[in-house]
């Protein structure tokens, strides 16, 4: 005869899963991300749930240091307000694509999406503020992913 257990153990343990975390999503495996917002805390906390998965991500929050960065080295993918401050993240993205053709680039913003001629190029996304997790990781694997 077996013991009965104890509904504690029947528990699950550890941290309870976040609702809005895809489940088995891969990781962004050490991407390089440059995620460029004018609030600061914005910045930091997207290039900090972005490191939760695997990517490398440097936050800025200004259209010039995106730039300063940009010449500075090679990036994997550009996350891009499009309300900044001093330098539109139009022109962020414009000046990215020079420096390195091709580059995927997800804007975001809490003004409706701009339009595609203002783009000159199709971007990875587009995400309207506040956006989910869930939204910004699937956007940003799009936008990672080798062309089919």
């Amino acid at each position: 005869m077996t013991e009965p257990r104890s509904r504690a153990a029947l528990e699950p343990t550890g941290p309870r899963p976040d609702p809005d975390e895809p489940v088995g999503r891969p990781p962004l495996r050490g991407a390089r991300v440059l995620v460029v917002d004018d609030v600061p805390a914005v910045a930091r906390s997207t290039a900090r749930l972005l490191e939760h998965f695997g990517a490398r991500a440097v936050a800025v929050d200004s259209g010039a240091e995106a730039l300063a960065r940009l010449e500075a080295a090679p990036w994997d993918l550009l996350i891009v307000d499009v309300g900044l401050p001093d330098l539109d993240g139009l022109a962020v993205l414009a000046r990215a694509r020079v420096l390195q053709p091709g580059l995927p680039a997800i804007l975001v913003s809490g003004l409706p999406r701009p339009t595609t001629a203002a783009l000159n190029e199709p971007t990875a996304a587009f995400l309207g503020k506040p956006f989910p997790l869930s939204k910004l990781l699937a956007a940003a694997e799009a936008a990672l992913a080798p062309p089919s």
